[in-house]
């Protein structure tokens, strides 16, 4: 399985058969067969696709992701088989006012200051100079967090988000500027999201986007609402569930991926913060290859992709009442 991205300004995206046919302006037209394809990424502007097209992509349970240049999910096209059942929507809003919302919130936050913490040791495990000792401080210091955030109070459901939430905050402020200095000949004004100008901040925002694409399948998959979050406001077309399930896996799939490969001095490049084309493949890619890695859980090895599904399976239970606690993804160095 893979994913079409089709990203070049005039292209055109028709079916053939049970093949999506791609044209352009410039190149021979392309086919791909949609029982290969997880999902259809259209990206930046200028980017056309034919109804058939959808309807045939919908039809195979294969989501069609709108991306803008600089990363961000706009829109997405997703068939009614994905849209989930009620039982298992009716116990999520249930949850949000409950202490399975709060115990699930609290615990997307404990892990993903643990994550974090995870990274900066896989990250600083060859260096013994000052950027060790900067990232010792900062893991003890989100470590820390990770402890108060697992002794926030879940009785206190509508509210226990604003607590964790400056918990997380705090890990961020820990976190971001160690990662800046793992970066090598690369500047790094601090983490700024989303209108960034800068290249490694370009490479984040863009890989979070993907990563987002990924996570809304997923929770489509499972059943739940997009749009029900836990930790994160719900507004008008925010998926706040999305964010929410994010924060798991941030690291392990993007920062990870970022980091590698501008250490690696791979030829990328950003113009006012936006990505170019070829940039724009390499990082997909690199997401990509890294969704398919195995990783640890427990005693086991599972493609990363498998994991987050998994993940978001188990919070559908946890929500039904299936489970007596969620636990999150434990990333592994």
């Amino acid at each position: 399985m893979t994913d079409l991205i089709v990203e070049q300004p005039g292209a055109f995206v028709g079916l053939r058969s049970r093949r999506l046919r791609v044209t352009t302006e410039s190149e021979p037209p392309c086919e791909h067969a949609i029982l290969n394809l997880e999902r259809v990424l259209i990206v930046g502007r200028g980017v056309g696709i034919s109804s058939d097209a959808i309807r045939a992509c919908a039809a195979d349970d294969v989501p069609i992701i709108f991306l803008d240049d600089r990363g961000a999910l706009y829109a997405r096209v997703v068939g009614q088989e994905l849209m989930g059942t009620a039982r298992t929507r009716r116990a999520q809003i249930a949850a949000a006012a409950s202490l399975r919302g709060a115990a699930y919130a609290r615990a997307l936050v404990v892990g993903a200051l643990h994550n974090r913490a995870a990274f900066l040791k896989y990250a600083t495990k060859n260096h013994r100079d000052e950027r060790y000792a900067r990232a010792r401080d900062a893991i003890a210091d989100l470590e820390e967090c990770a402890t108060a955030a697992a002794q926030v109070d879940a009785a206190d459901a509508p509210s226990i988000a604003t607590p964790l939430m400056a918990l997380e905050a705090r890990g961020a402020r820990a976190y971001w500027p160690v990662f800046g200095t793992l970066l090598r000949g690369v500047e790094w004004p601090g983490r700024v999201a989303p209108d960034a100008e800068d290249l490694p901040n370009a490479l984040l925002n863009y890989g979070y986007g993907v990563l987002e694409a990924e996570i809304e399948r997923a929770i489509a998959l499972a059943g739940l609402d997009p749009y029900a979050g836990f930790l994160h406001a719900d507004r008008p077309g925010r998926v706040s569930l999305v964010y929410d399930a994010m924060e798991e896996f941030r690291q392990t799939a993007v920062d990870r991926v970022v980091l590698g490969l501008l250490n690696r001095d791979r030829p990328l490049n950003a113009i006012e913060g936006r990505l170019d084309p070829s940039s724009r493949r390499t990082l997909a890619q690199a997401i990509r290859e890294r969704l398919e890695t195995p990783v640890r859980v427990g005693r086991d090895r599972r493609r990363l992709r498998v994991v987050i599904q998994e993940q978001v399976r188990e919070a559908a239970a946890f929500f039904r009442g299936e489970r007596g606690a969620y636990r999150p993804y434990p990333d592994q160095w």
